[in-house]
């Protein structure tokens, strides 16, 4: 589409040649359209757990594709031609790639965050002692941290599951296996929080898989090889850092900041500033951001992984982004539902601030503030 011209209008993206519209894709939460010369008209609709695509030609639907929570159904031209239980489906393919000697298999169908969460606080209390244990990781970050955090637990990589199933919990033969977490999970949870419900996300997180919230004796801790400690004290030697502040600018659900406002802040910093190192695994930038006089990160999973390191840590929290199925969430409910101080109240070394354009060299300086007050307890 480079020969278009195009602009935009409210939630809509509108492509023209020679003045005459051509193409117009319009978006929200809840629907993606795109039509093209008003002839063909492709459409997503999501609705609760239910999503709905139509392939439709003059407004007519020649092709549906409905799903929701347990069932997909394919239509043409009105007729009904397949229907497909998309747990069936999946209990299929697994039975095919996970061999019979495990008896317990969790699939992390998270994001980094609560995928760090389950590991460090959830996936002891659901294993005994005499369970042949599978991690099945869905992204290759996954792998990256049952490495960290449960190191001697199988982990494989299953990275196209073929359907979303919101199924806790679910058996095949002998074998039980648990998903951490659905997307039904992700639903409810965020329309409790915008109800006003005050719990934190990994009280949810507890709460589903029927774990006690007192019970935090039998946890996961980051584990570093040696190797990794070595790697990161040759990165330190070659660049000469002594004092150095870590920062980690990008997220996938929190709406990013301007690179004006890190700009600004790396130059009140007055001091050398590492940002987060594309193609370096996680227990890489760990252990370095451990050696950190200080981190800021904007919240991410990320922020959740490295906020077990003692050393001072600036958490900025922004509402987050327009995303298909969840409608927006301000920076204030963020803060309130997914603070990563209540995760562990004696994190003394943790600040959450909220992040407001209108306020970039306000909360520049509280950070400077915050860093030197540090610097001179030390």
């Amino acid at each position: 589409m480079e020969l278009l011209n195009k602009e935009y209008k409210l939630n809509k993206e509108i492509y023209t040649l020679a003045n005459i519209p051509m193409c117009t894709i319009t978006k929200d939460y809840n629907f993606k359209q795109k039509n093209i010369l008003n002839i063909l008209t492709k459409e997503k609709r999501f609705k609760c757990y239910a999503e709905s695509q139509k392939f439709k030609i003059f407004n007519i639907a020649i092709v549906e594709r409905i799903e929701d929570l347990d069932e997909i159904e394919i239509k043409i031209c009105g007729l009904r031609i397949k229907s497909i239980n998309k747990l069936d489906a999946v209990k299929k393919q697994l039975a095919r790639a996970i061999p019979q000697n495990y008896n317990k298999i969790f699939i992390l169908k998270s994001n980094l965050g609560e995928a760090y969460l389950f590991l460090k606080y959830m996936l002891n209390k659901l294993i005994n002692k005499n369970d042949t244990t599978l991690i099945v990781a869905t992204k290759p970050s996954h792998l990256q941290l049952v490495k960290m955090l449960a190191p001697k637990i199988s982990c494989t990589l299953i990275p196209n599951i073929k359907y979303e199933i919101n199924n806790k919990s679910f058996k095949i033969n002998n074998q039980t296996y648990y998903i951490a977490f659905p997307l039904k999970f992700y639903i409810d949870t965020e329309t409790k929080f915008r109800n006003k419900n005050n719990n934190s996300y990994l009280s949810e997180m507890l709460n589903y898989f029927k774990i006690s919230q007192e019970n935090k004796h039998d946890i996961n801790k980051i584990k570093i090889s040696d190797k990794t400690k070595q790697q990161v004290q040759l990165y330190t030697k070659k660049r000469n850092l002594g004092k150095f502040i870590f920062i980690s600018t990008d997220a996938n659900t929190c709406k990013n900041v301007s690179k004006k406002f890190w700009s600004k802040l790396e130059k009140k910093l007055n001091t050398k500033v590492i940002k987060n190192i594309p193609n370096k695994d996680l227990d890489f930038v760990y252990y370095l951001a451990s050696k950190a006089d200080a981190k800021i990160t904007l919240r991410s999973g990320l922020s959740e992984i490295l906020s077990e390191s003692g050393n001072p840590h600036i958490i900025l929290y922004t509402g987050f982004k327009k995303r298909y199925r969840f409608p927006q969430m301000s920076k204030s409910q963020v803060l309130n539902n997914y603070s990563i101080k209540d995760i562990d109240l004696n994190r003394n070394n943790i600040h959450e601030l909220e992040y407001s354009s209108l306020y970039e060299n306000e909360i520049i300086e509280k950070i400077v503030k915050m860093i030197k007050m540090r610097e001179k307890v030390r």
